[in-house]
């Protein structure tokens, strides 16, 4: 079974005259579920972040623009347990998190772009060392914001 991923960015890049900077700011929030273990029922977990990133752009004024980024944010895990006495029961931790970020913006126009990405995730836990959670990919489309 696969688990789907969904989210969303929101980007701002300046402008240099009439070139585009390399260094694209924004916010970006995604909603991944996690896969019970075989043999698990009435179980689900469900991971969502709030990020704020940047990005570098290594062709900015090209059609394509590879670039490589980092985020910085919030994760909320989420866990519910739909047991047969008691019902559902839920809980929710919150934990500092960062991801590596690699894509590309593919320009339809001058303000509109697809933006294949892949994100690795990693989340911070208190008193522990850092703890590898989940690879997430995430392709989607944006509009470009400049300022």
């Amino acid at each position: 079974k696969g688990n789907y991923s969904g989210g969303f960015n929101i980007k701002l890049r300046a402008l240099n005259g009439s070139e585009y900077k390399s260094v694209i700011y924004g916010l970006a929030a995604d909603f991944f579920p996690l896969a019970a273990p075989e043999g698990t029922y009435g179980v689900t977990e469900d991971i969502y972040s709030f990020n704020i990133f940047f990005d570098y752009g290594f062709l900015p004024n090209d059609v394509v623009n590879p670039y490589l980024g980092l985020g910085i944010g919030m994760y909320i895990d989420n866990i519910s347990i739909d047991t047969p006495i008691s019902g559902p029961v839920s809980t929710s931790y919150s934990f500092l998190g960062v991801n590596l970020r690699a894509g590309m913006e593919i320009y339809l126009s001058n303000n509109i772009c697809i933006f294949p990405e892949a994100k690795m995730h990693f989340v911070f836990e208190p008193g522990r060392s850092a703890l590898y959670m989940a690879i997430n990919a995430n392709f989607g489309g944006g509009l470009l914001f400049y300022f």
